[in-house]
């Protein structure tokens, strides 16, 4: 009597232990050899094979019967290790060479397939472009398709705020111009906005006499995200020209003229 056809894990003992003997009888023979012989059938993900047993008597009688043992894999890989969240600057990778990759076992695959899918979501409707989450699906995948999920989040964030560089302190005369067009503009680069948005605010101070005053000129540079960074200038307005004066011409005149300027050509002009 042939054990009957079984189906097992690819794991699980395939000896007859697990899997069930033969027995049998004889008209003459009171222990006959009962033997078996294993055959692959195929190979398809977990297989089966044929496993022929055959019962032998003293004289050499024999007679066999057939049990097939198919070997199926239902069980999952495990993933092992799933790469953890983690946050990053903007200007980072977002590729499993920088954040991590998934990797994986199986009962039965000794090399389970790891692959992902993704997909992008900005958490700020209508805010920095630059700030948005991956998530990332790692798929472990056996040869016969049974697959496990894990699940990682790439929170990508901009808090580096732009360098910029602040024209250089300046002294001007009363008459030059005292905006950036002829005093400098400061410039900026920032790791993720292109082009930082760059403004200044002025505050102005008196200084010795009239003309003369100073201007502590603030600049600021925005990237996407809003973050800021601040340099100063000083820009002092002085009046070290003198006026230019014109005479009135050389005169003679006669020794009974009074000598004043009405009577000499009049008052010297000045322009400053």
């Amino acid at each position: 009597l042939c054990p009957s056809d079984i189906t097992v894990e690819c794991l699980a003992d395939t000896t007859v232990t697990n899997t069930g003997v033969a027995t049998a009888t004889d008209n003459c023979d009171g222990a006959p050899i009962v033997d078996y012989s294993d055959t692959s059938v195929s190979s398809t993900c977990g297989g089966s094979f044929l496993r022929t047993w055959t019962v032998t008597d003293a004289c050499g009688n024999n007679t066999s019967c057939p049990q097939v043992i198919t070997i199926e894999d239902n069980t999952s890989p495990t993933i092992t290790f799933c790469p953890p969240d983690v946050t990053i600057e903007c200007d980072q990778s977002t590729l499993p060479a920088n954040n991590g990759t998934a990797t994986a076992s199986d009962n039965c695959d000794s090399s389970p397939s790891v692959t992902y899918e993704e997909y992008t979501f900005y958490p700020n409707e209508g805010g920095c472009v630059q700030e948005f989450v991956v998530v990332r699906t790692w798929i472990a995948t056996d040869d016969c398709n049974n697959s496990s999920t894990c699940e990682q989040r790439i929170h990508v964030v901009d808090t580096t705020p732009p360098v910029i560089t602040c024209p250089p302190n300046i002294t001007i005369q009363c008459i030059d111009n005292t905006l950036p067009a002829g005093t400098g503009v400061a410039t900026a680069t920032d790791n993720c906005t292109s082009f930082p948005e760059i403004f200044s605010n002025d505050v102005t101070v008196a200084g010795g006499c009239g003309p003369e005053y100073t201007i502590t000129r603030t600049w600021t540079a925005l990237d996407d995200c809003g973050n800021g960074s601040t340099c100063t200038q000083i820009i002092s307005i002085r009046d070290t020209a003198p006026p230019v004066i014109t005479c009135p011409a050389n005169v003679t005149v006669q020794c009974t003229v009074v000598t004043i300027p009405a009577n000499t050509g009049g008052n010297a002009t000045a322009t400053d």
